[in-house]
């Protein structure tokens, strides 16, 4: 059996301190970004221009075909919903969670208000200065306009949300009709 001298001992120790030294900061290093990876994970959403943060989509740390798609649909739909709302109840109806399948909208109602939310996605698309009037008429003739509102409400549908007459009463219909007096 060979003996170890002092030397040899020396380098054999030098060498095993070497190595736990290199393994002390590769965990190091793994803890540290560990802690970072689900420090970026639960970090909460960037503010947008206005303040709000949306309460449906949370925004990942990376873009992904996904979430960017996701993002611009939110933004489409945020500008496109209240005037859909907006339109049902200038015409006497509402979304409402209680209720079946929607009764169907006199013609001219639904038309006026396709015509509405197609004028709102053209003005989402091009922008507010743009001339939209002539694609507004032809979507109008084509029925591309009638048939995406049929998607839209459709959609509510499936959401659980049904297109509803509002329930109005004699005083309303009365208060309404001396405000459209001079």
């Amino acid at each position: 059996m060979h003996s170890l001298d002092f030397v040899e001992l020396v380098v054999i120790f030098a060498k095993l301190y070497v190595l736990a030294m290199a393994l002390a900061i590769i965990c190091l290093s793994a803890f540290y970004l560990c802690g970072w990876i689900v420090n970026m994970i639960k970090r909460k959403p960037k503010q947008d221009d206005n303040g709000e943060r949306s309460k449906l989509h949370q925004y990942p740390t990376a873009i992904t075909g996904n979430a960017l798609q996701a993002q611009m649909n939110e933004a489409y739909f945020d500008a496109l919903f209240p005037v859909f709302v907006r339109g049902l109840r200038h015409a006497g109806y509402k979304l409402s969670a209680e209720g079946g399948p929607a009764p169907l909208l006199p013609r001219s109602t639904f038309d006026a208000l396709a015509c509405e939310i197609e004028r709102a996605r053209q003005q989402y698309m091009t922008g507010p200065d743009a001339e939209i009037e002539d694609d507004i008429r032809s979507h109008m003739q084509s029925g591309r306009a009638q048939r995406y509102l049929m998607r839209l409400i459709d959609s509510c549908e499936r959401l659980g949300w049904y297109v509803m007459p509002v329930d109005r009463s004699s005083e309303e219909v009365c208060a309404n009709s001396f405000s459209a007096l001079p």
